[in-house]
């Protein structure tokens, strides 16, 4: 019990300022002008992937007939929000795992909050992570939250996919890309341009 009310009384900075090690890791992985502009420190995190990935936290344990993978995070497990990708990183005794998403793959974002914690659910691309926060994290766990959707609601030429964003061509590719229009809407939408 003396180790819950410690935690309790711990600064804010020892949740939100990433540890050196990890930094030192993740410095290697981030590209070049690629920078960490959030980071919050969780209680537990757990991924689930394959085809049902986007069960229910908690009812899922990998079993054959699902197919499904769950796996919990280790250690303190860190979320880390960049310019470009969501890092969801894991420091164990003797272990080091980072699962690296760039925010196109992520397709839905949501915050549950509880009386004494909070969970960031988090889907896409076969895979669903839930992070867990301490309730006196939830100003930081909401301002996760909220980054996070920001980020996946930025279209991709706003992230240097290569095109102006003024080129309606361009608009065009990403709108094709995403499924919102078929590739004959397309071709007659291209047609209509030039």
């Amino acid at each position: 019990m003396d180790t819950n009310i410690d935690e309790e009384n711990e600064p804010i900075g020892r949740f939100t300022t990433l540890p050196e090690g990890i930094l030192v890791r993740l410095n290697k992985q981030i590209m070049q002008g690629e920078k960490i502009e959030f980071s919050l420190r969780s209680v537990v995190g757990s991924h689930s992937e394959g085809a049902f990935a986007g069960v229910k936290p908690g009812f899922s344990f990998g079993s054959a007939r699902s197919r499904n993978i769950k796996n919990e995070q280790i250690g303190h497990p860190w979320m880390v929000i960049t310019n470009q990708r969501l890092f969801l990183v894991s420091k164990g005794l003797i272990s080091f795992e980072t699962r690296v998403f760039r925010y196109e793959q992520i397709s839905s974002v949501e915050l549950q909050q509880g009386i004494l914690s909070d969970k960031l659910l988090i889907q896409g691309m076969g895979v669903s992570e839930v992070w867990e926060f301490r309730r006196k994290l939830r100003e930081m766990s909401e301002k996760a939250a909220r980054y996070i959707q920001e980020k996946i609601n930025i279209p991709l030429q706003g992230k240097g996919s290569g095109g102006s964003a003024a080129d309606p061509v361009n608009e065009l590719k990403v709108r094709l890309a995403r499924g919102e229009i078929t590739a004959d809407e397309y071709n007659k939408l291209k047609d209509m341009l030039k």
